[in-house]
């Protein structure tokens, strides 16, 4: 039967696991969002993309919200990772250490604390691992967002080219629900951006 003390070092194994499971499930999103940029790129050079008249902007906007919906996932990864984190530093650490505390079980745990520094640069560093870690996924959706709007202003004011109305329904919708996921985003980048700093909080 287990001790309380390895009840806990069993915890903390499990949850080191499941930060490691995550942190690869964001790599892996990482990899399908430069996948998907790959396609898209391919197609629009191989020329057919300027055959497609007026289903361009709905088509554009479609592929935006893919990568906006990457970078949603990403994000869920990376908060989930923190509140881990933080159960790991503010509930098992302090457990752990007494007995366990200097030796190699929670050397990674102590080592992390230590680099975690202080003031404008861990605001700075948080800003970034967040900012850097998600762009290549939330950039090209930013891109292909703005070229949908781009189409679909050329279409409605300056008389560029003629759609019908299903294709002009299709490009609104398409506007709508890529404006909402990069709020969702942007809402999902605010509260990973937080749950970093108040684990980085923790004091030992």
């Amino acid at each position: 039967m287990l001790s309380v003390e390895d009840w806990w070092l069993e915890e903390f194994r499990t949850l080191r696991q499941e930060w490691e499971v995550r942190t690869s499930h964001e790599q892996q999103l990482v990899n399908y969002s430069l996948l998907v940029l790959a396609a898209v790129l391919t197609f629009v050079g191989v020329g057919p993309f300027n055959a497609l008249g007026g289903w361009r902007a709905p088509i554009v906007f479609a592929l935006s919200c893919v990568f906006f919906s990457l970078g949603f996932f990403y994000l869920r990864h990376d908060i989930f990772i923190a509140y881990t984190s933080q159960f790991i530093s503010e509930i098992l650490v302090p457990k752990l250490r007494p007995r366990y505390g200097g030796s190699q079980v929670l050397r990674w745990q102590e080592y992390l604390h230590m680099r975690h520094g202080s003031g404008w640069r861990k605001w700075l560093g948080q800003l970034a691992a967040v900012v850097v870690c998600v762009l290549p996924i939330i950039g090209p959706g930013m891109a292909l967002f703005i070229l949908g709007t781009r189409y679909l202003l050329f279409v409605n004011f300056a008389g560029g080219e003629t759609v019908s109305a299903l294709q002009q329904a299709a490009s609104w919708f398409g506007l709508c629900i890529g404006s909402g996921l990069i709020i969702l985003d942007i809402g999902m980048g605010i509260l990973c951006f937080t749950e970093r700093l108040r684990t980085h909080n923790v004091t030992k």
